[in-house]
């Protein structure tokens, strides 16, 4: 479904996932480590924790490739391990495995730790000691990286205006994503800098679950300001902005008959996250 709407100062778009838009992408896996996690428990490798372990992988390689994301568990024999792996819904199915195999081959590195977790830009996977696949928020590892900020920012007015534009975006992924089955990008356009946005909920949280994630995650990474981008790495969720557009997707816009107006059409389906 398209439609238009004009738009006389800022251009600020939300949109969700078409799947002919992914032709028009550039592809992009995303694949850049943004963070490692690896608990302070350890196991004995004389136990079942590594056979464990690689059964548990080998099983969302299997989900991965359907779904794009999946979760599994081994309780026998012990110890117990549960894993969850999630690409980002932009990435195409081949971006996708890319992305996931590059976090399976970094996750490892914490063994024998009892538990990990690794964010990179277009993918998450953790295995714990415990089902963790509800769990919005972690206070001990819920992390948020934010950047320097833009030279052209040293003007007052332009320091207001993308201040203002960075609220905007995470304000429309957040409301975006909750009723969007747990995707959203935004961006906003005009005057000397664009600020882009994606915020992506874990498939395994409900919808109550994710906008408690996401809020909390927005609420820190306003903080980021002025910074030029900034990512919310937590529990149940990831969100990031930045000056750069890094999502793959494209967007069809056309400038409006009035100088300054554009015409802004916008693709909406809900994704089903299987």
């Amino acid at each position: 479904m398209h439609f238009a709407i004009s738009m006389s100062k800022n251009l600020i778009w939300v949109f969700v996932i078409l799947p002919n838009f992914f032709s028009l992408a550039l592809s992009d896996p995303r694949a850049s480590e943004s963070h490692l996690v690896c608990g302070a428990d350890k196991n004995p490798y004389n136990s079942s924790f590594i056979p464990n372990f690689y059964n548990v992988m080998h099983n969302l390689i299997k989900q991965v490739a359907n779904h794009l994301s999946g979760s599994y568990f081994v309780a026998t024999p012990s110890p117990a391990i549960y894993g969850m792996a999630q690409c980002h819904r932009d990435l195409s199915p081949v971006d996708c495995q890319v992305c996931f195999s590059e976090g399976r081959v970094k996750l490892p590195k914490c063994l024998p730790s009892s538990s990990a977790r690794i964010f990179l830009d277009g993918c998450f996977l953790r295995y714990d000691n415990y089902s963790f696949f509800n769990e919005a928020t972690d206070p001990k590892y819920d992390y948020v990286n934010c950047s320097s900020s833009k030279e052209v920012l040293t003007d007052k007015s332009l320091l207001m205006d993308f201040n203002s534009k960075v609220a905007q975006v995470i304000k429309n992924v957040t409301e975006t994503a909750v009723v969007n089955k747990g995707f959203a990008v935004s961006e906003v356009r005009g005057g000397v800098v664009a600020v882009y946005a994606l915020a992506q909920c874990w498939t395994t949280l409900d919808a109550d679950s994710c906008r408690l994630c996401l809020n909390l995650a927005g609420s820190k990474l306003r903080q980021c300001k002025p910074g030029a981008g900034g990512r919310a790495l937590y529990a149940g969720c990831y969100m990031r902005y930045s000056t750069e557009r890094f999502f793959n997707i494209a967007v069809d816009t056309e400038e409006g008959p009035d100088k300054g107006e554009f015409n802004v059409r916008v693709g909406i389906r809900s994704l089903e996250l299987l």
